[in-house]
């Protein structure tokens, strides 16, 4: 059964929405997975199991933004609880990642929680993607 949302949670779902396509368009062929391009300001040279390791995660937060999404038309919870269990999950996924990583590739360094948020915004302020052909900057 298909739910029609409320329009209280057309902002969540447009959110969602916007954030499921800006990570799945970096999958694309001749693309550098949105988080990749994250880990390369900060380690440019990123070993192939990294680079397997970021296309996977954005792959997974794609997914995750989607399944969102997908939830808000098959059930009638409240929207506001969904909303912040959006939120939640989001950290909490951001957060277990951030912890597993170092377990998963030791002796690499990473950078700290300050660091990768400021990476992050670069990122997603950039005016362009980088593609495969793009040199990595300094």
């Amino acid at each position: 059964m298909v739910v029609i949302p409320s329009p209280w949670s057309w902002p969540t779902l447009c959110i969602l929405g916007w954030l499921a396509w800006r990570f799945g368009k970096t999958l694309q062929h001749q693309k550098i997975p949105l988080i990749e391009q994250i880990a390369r300001v900060s380690t440019p040279q990123l070993t192939p199991g990294l680079c397997r390791y970021t296309r996977f995660l954005t792959a997974l937060w794609c997914a995750y933004f989607l399944l969102l999404l997908i939830s808000f038309f098959v059930t009638d919870q409240h929207t506001l609880l969904r909303s912040m269990f959006a939120g939640a999950g989001s950290a909490l996924l951001f957060l277990i990642e951030y912890w597993l990583r170092p377990h998963l590739f030791k002796g690499i360094a990473f950078p700290d929680l300050p660091t990768q948020i400021a990476d992050t915004w670069r990122i997603w302020n950039a005016k362009t993607a980088i593609t495969l052909s793009d040199p990595p900057e300094p």
